[in-house]
């Protein structure tokens, strides 16, 4: 067992690990210090305590602290600023969660998942998704929609949903949370645990399209239950926005192929074509909500990042530092997103059919780990191996954070029925109680079961000399798509982020 952790422990407990560690939070730290003091300097009394200003800066830093201080247990960032947004709304002495608007909670929450769509196209990397093939396929799309499946069951009968109100929750929480997943994959790796069955390579890929198969039906069941039309035309017209949306993105995206010339110097190209991504996406985001057609803008923003980088991956030192721009952008929002969607948490919501939500979430996440098992069936896995991907395929975070509270927002700022503010209410709330029972352990099954169920390999793909050229880059480029998501709490290896400053120096 010590051999099997000596790499991992060097890495992340070693003194010189913690000096970076340390090194790299205090510079963070600093940045946000710069950030208010430059914010006072600029709006003066109108970023003063009582203001939104303040409230949502207040907010983003403890948040950030909060999730420096969780990740130091070695448990996923994101809990500690959950946990600080729910403290913010509901502890007597802090005042100012009052002083945040509807408004900009709502579109913060918006830019999220826009990023997260974008990351999410990013991700689709077709080279890996033809190797592994059906593997993948079964993985991201079988164990979804099995938890949406019985989680619909579970919120009508055990929550007293309507039926597509408990559709709309099983979509949401049946995504898994790259949060977690990714920073154990490759700590994974670190450690030569199941490098060579694949395993880490598998569930990063399969991460992203479970995302958007979830997403998918999420985006259809909540503009069917948000229609005013008569209902048979709501059917045949709501589930044709996703795919309205995949031919605008996929145009976009080729467009974006020849946009700037490649004449520029790699330094334009790369930050011309991060602006025309994210700006494309949030246009995308945020005009289909305007035109009432939310769905076509979030399918949008994943057919421009896939189709977009179809071509921009044959030049993969422009690319990966597209993507760690993009995971930078994701850094810095994180917090928000996190502190908001725990701020909308009280205490009160939280006692009713608290039982019963609980009881409904670790179904789902049985009715996941069985329907993983049986989706890995027939591919090259051992059982162990086989056990220990279906425990670690459950942990959610990242789009229940995101979408959790759509209902919620569209309640607050459109007028509806009067159930809908009990129903969105309680959406959000088994959400967040997801991410609460489910990340932690997520992230437990992955650091505690991989050295009893998983293979220690003679050479990791991190550490071996004779690895080739070809097998480095690759790893590379596959871990600057995905790591770069969370580095809060399990940063990028300093050997992850030499590679993003390697192109440069050739350039």
């Amino acid at each position: 067992m010590i051999e099997t952790n000596k790499t991992y422990s060097e890495g992340c407990c070693s003194l010189s690990g913690l000096k970076e560690r340390s090194v790299s939070a205090g510079t963070q730290l600093a940045c946000l210090l710069f950030l208010c003091g430059a914010t006072y300097g600029i709006l003066g009394s109108s970023s003063l305590p009582g203001t939104e200003t303040f409230a949502l800066l207040l907010l983003a830093v403890t948040a950030w602290l909060g999730g420096v201080l969780v990740g130091c247990i070695r448990l996923p960032p994101l809990l500690g600023m959950l946990l600080v947004g729910v403290l913010f709304r509901n502890v007597p002495f802090i005042p100012y969660h009052a002083d945040i608007s509807i408004q900009w909670a709502s579109t913060l929450r918006d830019i999220s998942l826009v990023i997260i769509l974008l990351k999410a196209g990013l991700g689709l990397d077709p080279g890996k998704l033809m190797e592994l093939k059906l593997d993948v396929l079964k993985m991201s799309v079988v164990p979804c929609l099995f938890e949406a499946a019985g989680f619909t069951f579970l919120g009508h009968y055990l929550l007293g949903l309507p039926w597509l109100w408990a559709a709309m929750l099983g979509f949401i929480v049946s995504a898994v949370s790259a949060a977690v997943l990714v920073p154990g994959m490759l700590a994974l790796e670190h450690r030569g645990l199941g490098v060579e069955s694949g395993i880490p390579t598998l569930v990063m890929a399969s991460v992203s399209i479970d995302n958007i198969v979830a997403l998918t039906g999420f985006i259809v069941t909540f503009s069917i239950l948000r229609s005013n039309e008569n209902l048979t035309w709501t059917l045949i017209t709501r589930p044709l926005e996703p795919f309205i949306g995949l031919l605008l993105g996929t145009i976009v995206g080729v467009v974006l192929w020849y946009l700037p010339s490649d004449g520029n110097s790699k330094n334009s190209l790369v930050l011309y074509r991060s602006v025309l991504l994210i700006l494309g996406g949030l246009s995308f985001g945020f005009v289909s909500k305007r035109v009432d057609m939310a769905g076509a803008g979030a399918l949008a923003c994943v057919s421009l990042a896939f189709v977009a980088s179809l071509k921009w991956r044959a030049h993969s030192e422009q690319f990966m530092p597209i993507t760690w721009i993009t995971g930078s952008i994701w850094t810095l929002i994180e917090p928000f997103l996190f502190g908001l969607i725990g701020a909308e948490i009280t205490i009160g919501s939280l006692k009713d059919n608290l039982g019963y939500a609980v009881l409904a979430v670790m179904l789902g996440v049985v009715f996941r780990f069985l329907s993983t098992f049986f989706a890995l069936l027939g591919s090259k896995l051992n059982l162990k191996e086989k056990t220990f991907v279906s425990a670690s395929w459950l942990s959610k975070a990242t789009v229940q954070a995101a979408v959790g509270s759509q209902a919620l927002d569209y309640m607050r700022s459109h007028p509806t029925e009067p159930f809908f503010k009990e129903y969105s209410q309680q959406v959000l709330m088994v959400s967040v109680l997801s991410i609460l029972l489910t990340a932690p352990l997520g992230a437990a099954f992955i650091d505690f079961l991989a050295p009893y169920l998983l293979r220690k390999d003679d050479l990791t793909s991190c550490s071996s000399e004779d690895t080739s050229g070809e097998e480095e880059e690759e790893r590379e480029r596959i871990t600057e798509v995905t790591v770069s998501d969370y580095g809060a709490g399990r940063s990028a290896s300093v050997g992850d982020i030499e590679g993003i400053l390697r192109g440069y120096k050739t350039n």
